[in-house]
């Protein structure tokens, strides 16, 4: 029965029926028609009709012309707009549609070079000193909400479950998303255990410790470097930051202390990249047209996320007035983790992560969002951004996340912005470097 059923659905769906053809359509196919026709009496037509029937052939290839330009134009019209509406429901799969797969290889690295270089890149040596003073990081206001330290909602921990994708890789005891997803009564027996740990503000050692895998960051990739790491952490920990980081984006958001003209990244229902994509496009548009200065400076900070200090983190959180509870309980989240890595036949030893922030991590998004906007909105006093002509002053640095855009009227201006005029420039802060293969 099942073959049947499949046999006649696939012959139903296999007959595809031709869309009806437009007035200009068939406009066309008649002119073409008319043209071989007039083709074949040109060519048994005498002298005397031969003049009158290639004026008429002539006449007959401009109105097909201009109308076969027009249908073209009409194609292209239609063609672009459902190319970006597929872009704008879906801008992540549409890329990776159009550029493919990039990642591929296998890494030839023995253990002990693994080892060597997750130690060169997740130590720090200065972990333990407090960052120089800089008058000039922002210093926000007093806060006009509060954070919310109130106990753990289940709506919260249940929007986080229902949110979260079913397919992601479980953490080192095993238990993915898809279980909870699957048990209402277990999310209700995790949130009583969440609400515990919430009060105390103290999470379980197990949430300290991250498996690893490496994913190739190009094609053919063999080196360590030439990978990157991905952190798979316990669910239920990621859950309980989940909601952390929730409440903390409320409060930066409800306090306007991140600015979503300026910072994209990590901030729930904004179309970062379209936006900014259409605001530079038309700064770039305008500047074209009065025949003004423009220097447009794209940064891509390299390994901006394993490189973040986590002093500056803290740092941020102080600046951005969350209560002293939160900063404690977070400032012993990144003291006491540990990861691991494996790669083909060997796992790494348990490294600890002193600086930089998980990839895998629920709340690193907003942490490093925070901390990036606190460094580009210092730079906006000192700095003014172009000036469009419906009399929106644009601010000079946009970002989503470490994807930094600069524009300003001169070259000079830029490299000034770009200084963070000493923001940074002798101590951890300004550590990152810019990516020179992007």
């Amino acid at each position: 029965m099942a073959s049947t059923i499949r046999k006649r659905l696939w012959n139903r769906q296999g007959q595809r029926t031709r869309g009806h053809s437009n007035r200009r359509q068939k406009k066309i196919k008649e002119l073409r028609g008319d043209l071989r026709r007039l083709k074949k009496r040109y060519k048994v037509a005498n002298e005397n009709e031969r003049l009158p029937l290639q004026q008429l052939r002539k006449e007959t290839r401009e109105k097909l012309k201009t109308l076969t330009r027009a249908e073209t134009h009409r194609r292209d019209r239609k063609k672009k707009a459902k190319e970006r509406a597929t872009f704008t429901a879906n801008p992540f799969q549409y890329m990776k549609r159009l550029f493919g797969a990039r990642g591929s290889g296998k890494l030839e690295n023995s253990r002990e070079e693994v080892e060597e270089h997750l130690s060169k890149t997740h130590s720090d040596e200065r972990r333990g000193e407090d960052l120089e003073e800089c008058e000039k990081l922002l210093t926000p206001e007093e806060p006009k909400e509060q954070f919310d330290e109130s106990d753990l909602k289940f709506q919260e921990v249940q929007d986080v479950v229902r949110k979260a994708r079913a397919g992601s890789a479980p953490g080192p005891n095993g238990i993915s998303y898809r279980v909870y997803k699957n048990c209402p009564r277990l999310i209700r027996r995790l949130w009583k255990l969440l609400k515990v740990i919430w009060r105390r503000r103290k999470m379980t050692e197990s949430w300290y410790k991250a498996e690893g895998c490496f994913i190739p960051k190009e094609e053919n990739s063999r080196k360590v470097e030439q990978f990157r790491t991905i952190s798979l952490l316990n669910i239920e920990g990621k859950i309980f930051l989940a909601v952390l980081a929730r409440r903390t984006t409320r409060y930066l958001l409800g306090n306007e202390y991140i600015d979503i003209a300026v910072q994209k990244g990590g901030m729930p229902e904004v179309s970062g990249c379209i936006e900014h994509t259409s605001v530079i496009t038309q700064i770039l548009r305008e500047a074209k047209e009065k025949k003004s200065d423009l220097a447009v400076f794209w940064l891509d900070l390299a390994n901006a996320y394993g490189s973040i200090p986590h002093k500056l983190v803290d740092l941020t959180l102080e600046r951005y007035h969350v209560p002293p509870t939160i900063r404690t309980m977070l400032r012993e989240y990144f003291d006491k983790i540990e990861m691991r890595f494996t790669a083909g036949d060997f796992t790494t030893a348990w490294q600890r992560l002193e600086v930089g922030i998980l990839t895998g991590c629920t709340v690193s998004v907003v942490l490093f969002a925070a901390a990036m906007n606190l460094i580009v909105k210092s730079v906006e006093k000192p700095s003014r951004g172009p000036l469009l002509s419906s009399g929106v002053r644009q601010p000079p640095v946009r970002a989503f996340m470490d994807d930094m855009t600069v524009t300003a009227k001169t070259v000079i201006e830029g490299r000034w912005t770009l200084e963070l005029k000493g923001i940074g420039k002798d101590d951890e802060v300004g550590q990152n470097e810019q990516s020179s293969n992007k």
